[in-house]
Formats: structure tokens, sequence, C-alpha cells
């Protein structure tokens, strides 16, 4: 049988004679014919689903080609599949067959015995018919809105659905697949998972749900309850790992542990001043009590704004307005106009200007006014500058940075920003702005991070998802 015009087949890892070879064979046979050199570039190959057949080196510079037939057989499970040994035993050819491969043939032997065996798989396709159970479970793991992912016996990823590569902050599920779980895995909680990694597949046990860190490849700490059970899949033990983030309920409890901080710490003292102050002037301990008075208003006012910010920020965790179309670029401008008049001295310019129109929470322009009051009411030079740049990436991103030469930004402050950082008696910060502004960016879908300025002052970076449209 020839092939017609539009049969591709795809060469994954075979060595420079082998691939020459055999494309020109296969070329003959009138293929249409691709190499790549990894697994994963096999997988993102196959995403284009015009691939009609694979024919794999079993060693792979990433994972195996039995690991890549037991990740591609999850989303395309009649894709037929030639394993072509360099280095051929048994065993493999055992585990092969076991693993569903359409065949294993070995790279010394006659080409014509390769080609053949492949159109004999093609051929066989249209007769295929998965078993039932195999489909429901395919389907599930695939539509599922939890996290599963499942691996083998070294804690290796087979495959997992598009509610991991949310969880793990990932775009790409070929450079997940072959990769460790213990990649993700919180350094506190390693030596938990491998205990149940070896219940799972050893022992032959389920577990869970038991809590655990993971760490995302972008840094960001997930808080997980996940169950783990035992199973197999094309001839090999697997664990199917189910998950349920519990990020969100965990930033939660953090914040209102800062909140009673907060109130206990900032409350008491500012109440302190103004009760000694108070008393001064009903003892007439004090000279000058129409400035005493002006110092009690201002404690107050300070309190007032603190009691304004708890406000709007319980409202953004409570009532979760949704992110909405945003001229990002415009936001900017009339915030910027805002500060220019509130505060004339100060040296406000936008250098880099970029139109940008993303998706962000209504409270996002009060969030870029607090950063910017925040540059120029802590800053004590005499003229407070602060830059302002807006630049698209091309990774479809909006990037804000706000640069002033104050005095940067203390650490206890942002330290409460980050979820996987302890909570101490020391805990609080000396207000609640930046708590504020880090949940506006984050319901926003946004990320948020804090730097030195060089030679002194603080860069805050603001980095959002383009609209779809944009």
């Amino acid at each position: 049988m020839s092939a017609d015009d539009e049969t591709r087949i795809l060469l994954v890892g075979l060595a420079d004679t082998i691939d020459r070879q055999l494309t020109a064979a296969l070329k003959n046979r009138g293929f249409e014919v691709e190499s790549v050199s990894a697994a994963s570039d096999c997988l993102r190959r196959v995403r284009k689903d015009d691939i009609d057949g694979i024919i794999s080196e079993y060693s792979l510079p990433e994972f195996d080609g039995l690991q890549l037939l037991r990740s591609l057989r999850m989303s395309q499970p009649d894709l037929p599949f030639l394993v072509v040994p360099a280095d051929g035993s048994e065993t493999i050819a055992g585990e092969a067959l076991a693993a569903d491969a359409d065949g294993y043939v070995p790279a010394d032997s006659n080409l014509e015995t390769i080609v053949t065996r492949l159109q004999s798989s093609l051929q066989g396709t249209t007769a295929q018919s998965e078993d039932e159970s195999q489909y429901r479970y395919r389907s599930i793991v695939q539509t599922s809105p939890f996290p599963i992912n499942i691996f083998d016996g070294s804690g290796e990823i087979i495959w997992c659905n598009d509610a991991v590569l949310d969880l793990l902050d990932e775009d790409c599920r070929e450079e997940l697949l072959g990769e460790s779980i213990f990649e993700f895995i919180h350094p506190d909680d390693r030596e938990n998972a491998r205990e149940e990694i070896t219940a799972v597949i050893e022992a032959k046990e389920s577990t869970g749900p038991t809590q655990m860190k993971l760490r995302t490849a972008a840094g960001d700490i997930r808080y997980i309850h996940v169950s783990t059970a035992t199973g197999s899949f094309f001839g090999t033990d697997i664990g199917q790992a189910i998950i349920v983030d519990l990020t969100e309920q965990e930033e939660r409890k953090r914040q209102l542990q800062i909140f009673e901080q907060w109130l206990r710490h900032n409350i008491r003292n500012e109440m302190t001043v103004i009760h000694g102050m108070a008393e001064s002037i009903h003892q007439g301990f004090v000279d000058d009590a129409t400035d005493c008075a002006r110092r009690i208003q201002d404690h107050a006012a300070h309190l007032v704004e603190q009691a304004n910010h708890e406000r709007k920020i319980v409202s953004l965790i409570s009532e979760r307005s949704d992110p909405v179309v945003t001229d990002l670029t415009a936001v900017i401008d009339r915030q910027v106009a805002k500060c220019r008049k509130e505060f004339p001295t100060a040296d406000i310019e936008i250098t880099q200007r970029a139109e940008i129109t993303t998706r962000a929470v209504p409270e996002i322009g009060d969030a870029i006014q607090e950063l910017l009051d925040n540059a120029i009411q802590h800053n004590h030079t005499d003229t407070p500058v602060v830059k302002l740049e807006l630049e698209r990436t091309a990774e479809n991103n909006g990037i804000l940075r706000i640069i002033d030469n104050g005095p940067g930004i203390p650490d206890r402050e942002t330290n409460n920003l980050l979820i996987g950082q302890k909570i101490t008696p020391l805990s609080h910060g000396t207000g609640l702005g930046l708590v504020f502004v880090y949940w506006a960016v984050r319901r926003s879908g946004a990320r948020i991070t804090f730097d030195t300025n060089d030679p002194h002052g603080s860069r805050i970076t603001l980095t959002f998802p383009l609209a779809a449209d944009n």
C-alpha cells in the first residue's frame, strides 16, 4: 500500500543515518515525513492534529519512548506508534507491547520491514475500537474541573489535565510530561509525598486527602489537598492524584490573621498616642493646645484612612467583583493627572508609553493611585521623582513599572503579602495600602513584584495579561 499525499509520519529521536534512510524510504512510498529530536517536541507537534503515525527511538533526551507513548495514549489513543530502538532487547519489546505500541522493530532491521509494519498499523487504525472504560476514563480526566495528575513509580508525570496547568501557572503540557512531581512539591512536604507514592505504587494503597504545598514555576505557593489512587495504564503501575486547590482559603485565613495583628498593634498604638495627648491637654501639661489637638486629628485621620483600606480589602476578598476590559493606559493617565494636581512639587513623568488594554477589577485605578501616593508621601527628598513605564511584551503581557527615588519599601511591608511567609507577632505593616494594592492586582489576574532602584528608591512592577482582542 502506498500512502496518499496527506499521510504524515513523524520520526522522533532517530540517529542521523537511520533518520535519513527511513525518511527516503517513506517518501518513496508517498508519505510526508518530519523529524524531531525530543519527546516534548513530538508532543507539541502532535497537538496540531495532522500527524498520522509516529516512529520513535526508545532512548530520548528527556524521557524514553515508552513514557512518550503512554503520554500520547491519553489524548491520542489510536495514533499508530512504532518503537525502533537503536539497542533493542526482549525487555524493551515486551514493555513496548504492554504499553500499547503498534509495533517493535529494532533499528538494524531491513527498512522495508519498518515501512511495512507502519503501513499495517495505519491500515489497522480504522478497525480499532477503544474500550468503553478507557474512553470514559480519558473523558473524565480531560474534562474534570479538578486538577488530575497521572504519574509513574518514580514520580514522573505521564499526563495531566488542563486544570493542572492552571494550578502550576504553566502554559504548555508538553513541558510538564516527563518532569518529576517533586520539582513542584514544596521542600517541606517532599518526604511525605515520597511515602505516599510508595504506598500507591508499591503497596497499592490509596492515600489522602493530604494537605501539601506546591511551588509553581513562577515561585508562587499553592496550598492543596491531594487524594491519590493506584491504577494501571498500558503496562505500568501509575498513581492518579486528584487535587483541590485551597490557596484562596489559605490567603483569606492569612489575611484575617494579619488584620487581627494590625488591629491589635496599630490601633492600640494610635489610640495610646491620642489618649496621651488628650490627657495632657486635660491636665494642662501642654503649652500649645491647638497644636496638640491638630496632632490628635492627624492620628485620628490616619485611623480612618486605614479603616477605609480595610473595608476595601474585605470587599475585594469577599465580594470578588469580576474583571472587565480596561484601558490601562487611560487609567494611568487619569491617576497621574490627579497626582500632579495633589502634589505639585513632585516630578511625575511617563517615560515609556504603550497602549495597553487588559481585564482588571474596577479597583485597579485606586490601587495605582495608592502606589503613586506612597511613592511621593514617603519620599523625604525636596523633589520626589516618580517615573512610570508602560510596555507591551512579546509574551502578550502589559507591564507597568513605577520607579521612585525614595527610601524604598521596608521588607516587613512586602513580606506580609507572601502567602508562604510565616506569620509572627511582628507580621504587621504600618498600614494596609500595599495589602489593598496586592489584592486589587491579584483579582485582576495580574502579578506584582517589588525591587530596589539603583542607587536608591523602589521599583514596583505590575504585569497584566493583555485583553484577548488587544
